[in-house]
């Protein structure tokens, strides 16, 4: 109280309506996060970073900008954690979803497909911002054969591709990465703390790699929820930067459309992950209802 009194004690007060609802809201944040589940306030935090929500607020001007209705649907379920109608109660792999989607962006039968799908859109919006940037770009370049790191992973050499120009050599790994899978949700406790993690992980898996080649290791980490890696905000200001000096765009303006068009591909490859688990789940259960059917006739 002593806060308001002497903040509008002299004169009009023409901002203290705005003033009243901030505080109201930020109690309102506080009692939302501290009655929340791990996995609500996993699903809170990412969600309410910087820069997450940009595709619920942008006008679809271009087709980068635009989702579906049906995208914009499972978005919004994704977002909110909604209840899917008529969502079988087992997944294909045999775990009970009581109609929750969530599990479908763990699922290692159903994922495969549209996860690499994802993948390839928001690497995709990266090269094209690079490029308009004045930057060369060489996608998914192989290494083989520099490094024996001791595994057989044939990808473990693999950065999806490096960015160069204006005298920098960036190596570039992308991820989306989901706070509320279960094993990052006790990390995703505070904000950003998984796409920090993936960054560090993958920092070290191409450590020796980027010092051979000289590089600037960059890891490019977005969270499924729409939050914007501390790496990948980096790389995307230093490519607006490089536009502005340029003299095509400014930084703002290109940071702007970078991070929308980014934050547009990750919900609609949330959309294809769920409608992929979705598709396989009623598919799975029209199977066991037809064998049903037949054993039962047969009886």
């Amino acid at each position: 109280m002593a806060e308001i009194w002497n903040t509008f004690a002299e004169g009009s007060v023409p901002e203290l309506q705005a003033y009243l609802t901030a505080e109201i809201e930020l109690i309102e944040v506080d009692n939302l996060m501290n009655a929340a589940s791990p996995q609500d306030k996993a699903r809170l935090n990412s969600a309410s970073a910087f820069g997450a929500s940009r595709w619920l607020t942008t006008l679809p001007t271009e087709r980068i900008f635009m989702l579906s209705n049906r995208q914009f649907s499972l978005a919004i379920h994704h977002l909110l954690a909604l209840r899917i109608r008529d969502l079988p109660s087992l997944c294909v792999c045999g775990t009970q979803l009581n109609g929750d989607p969530s599990h479908f962006h763990c699922c290692a039968q159903t994922r495969r497909i549209a996860v690499t799908a994802r993948h390839d859109a928001v690497a995709g919006v990266l090269w094209r911002v690079a490029r308009e940037a004045g930057y060369i770009v060489e996608a998914e370049t192989s290494f083989a054969g520099l490094i024996d790191d001791g595994t057989d992973d044939p990808h473990s050499l693999r950065p999806d591709g490096r960015i160069v120009g204006f005298g920098r050599y960036h190596m570039v790994e992308v991820s989306v990465v989901h706070p509320t899978a279960p094993s990052h949700v006790n990390d995703a406790q505070r904000c950003l703390a998984v796409a920090r993690s993936m960054e560090q992980r993958k920092r070290t898996k191409y450590a020796e790699l980027a010092r051979r080649e000289r590089a600037s290791m960059s890891p490019f980490v977005l969270e499924s929820f729409g939050a914007v890696g501390p790496s990948a905000h980096a790389l995307l200001y230093e490519l607006a930067t490089d536009a502005e000096e340029d003299g095509g765009v400014s930084r703002g303006a290109f940071m702007n459309r970078a991070m929308t068009a980014l934050s547009v591909a990750v919900q609609t490859g949330n959309a294809h992950i769920i409608a992929s688990g979705v598709i396989s789940a009623r598919a799975a259960a029209a199977r066991v209802r037809g064998h049903a059917s037949r054993s039962s006739l047969s009886s």
